[in-house]
């Protein structure tokens, strides 16, 4: 079977997933793509220049697969003359209309409904639609219902039941076995891992005040910050880089892959203060390398910890031992990091088997299987 997978933003974890599935998949994925930048216009052109590289490469697919960041419609009409019969596939890393976009933007109120009207069209076009998490699927639907209800008229809000119809959850998949290969040894010291993008919707702010507190307290930790540096980062990056000068091991982007996964390895907490994850693959990075979780009671976290493979009548016990990682406000996460520490609960813990369900060994069939429905 023939798989044209359209990509418009090939950077990052969209790229990552891409070349992966095209790795494992028991099908022909062939990936048309651009690079991943001025992610608005590829939102809003990049279509074109997709259409155009497809009908040339001659390439004839049984399935087109999308991403979010395609004008789906507009795709489609490009290419219909040859390839109206067949089927579409749409699969959202995210949607624009749940992301927390910043103020800093000039045309914020108008952005997000444009780019999250292109979300909603590109799924009324599809014939499947796949979210990688439960939080992304919900989180869409209900923000596309309620734009649809703020139009003046003919607002189509019915279509959100027919999205509903034909959308299903399919995480992420992940190749693990490039962090089992450079494994490394765990500090026994109290190391605090920072893996996300440098950028405000990360909320770096949170993550680093509670640092601060517990420097005050005179509690000793080691400091671990890997991540891309943009331009115009939140400037708290520069305070922290500073403050807690003599608590850091690493602090900064590395381009080594081995690198990267030892200093995962090494660090053993992984604090996480985002207001945007529909999935988090550096979540889910830091659990597999055992780094004992204090994540938000919000987003996509929780899944993290439903584990598939666990009876259904959970013991009561297990499922008390898990609201230990999920916290509800600032004061809540400072307090169980202070005792994670302090107490040295990060020893011996072992997070892997929540994560493990995600590596592409388990998930492959079930992607390839729906590739071909």
């Amino acid at each position: 079977m023939k798989v044209a997978l359209i990509e418009p933003y090939f950077t990052g974890s969209h790229k990552q997933w891409a070349t992966q599935l095209q790795e494992y998949s028991r099908h022909e994925v062939k990936i048309f793509s651009l690079s991943g930048r001025n992610w608005k216009w590829r939102m809003q052109g990049g279509a074109i220049e997709l259409a155009q590289m497809f009908l040339e490469s001659k390439f004839e697919p049984d399935v087109f697969l999308y991403t979010d960041m395609l004008n789906t419609p507009l795709f489609q009409s490009l290419v219909k003359k040859q390839f109206s019969h067949i089927k579409s596939l749409l699969y959202f890393h995210e949607n624009q209309l749940t992301y927390p976009w910043s103020k800093n933007d000039e045309y914020f109120d108008r952005d997000k409904i444009t780019y999250g009207f292109i979300n909603y069209c590109s799924a009324l076009a599809s014939d499947k639609i796949f979210f990688n998490s439960k939080y992304n699927m919900s989180s869409f639907l209900k923000n596309s219902y309620d734009l649809l209800k703020a139009l003046p008229d003919y607002d189509g809000s019915s279509n959100i039941e027919l999205i509903k119809s034909r959308s299903e959850i399919l995480p992420i998949g992940i190749d693990f076995s490039v962090f089992d290969k450079n494994k490394s040894s765990k500090s026994d010291h109290p190391v605090v891992l920072w893996n996300h993008r440098m950028e405000y919707d990360k909320n770096p702010a949170d993550f680093f005040n509670a640092l601060f507190a517990l420097q005050e307290e005179k509690i000793d930790f080691k400091l671990i910050v890997l991540g891309k540096e943009i331009k115009g980062r939140p400037k708290i990056f520069d305070e922290a880089k500073e403050r807690l000068a003599e608590n850091i091991i690493h602090f900064g982007h590395v381009e080594s892959i081995e690198k990267y996964i030892e200093l995962l390895w090494t660090a053993n907490i992984q604090p996480i203060t985002s207001n945007q994850d529909f999935f988090s693959i550096s979540a889910v990075e830091g659990l597999y390398c055992n780094c004992y979780p204090i994540f938000p009671n919000r987003l996509v976290f929780p899944e993290h910890f439903e584990n598939e493979n666990k009876n259904k009548n959970k013991n009561k016990n297990e499922d008390r031992s898990m609201n230990q990682h999920l916290y509800e406000d600032q004061c809540q996460l400072i307090s169980i990091l202070r005792n994670v520490i302090v107490n040295k609960k990060y020893v011996g813990i072992k997070m892997n088997q929540f994560v493990e369900r995600y590596s592409w060994r388990n998930l492959v069939a079930r992607y390839d299987d729906l590739l071909n429905t």
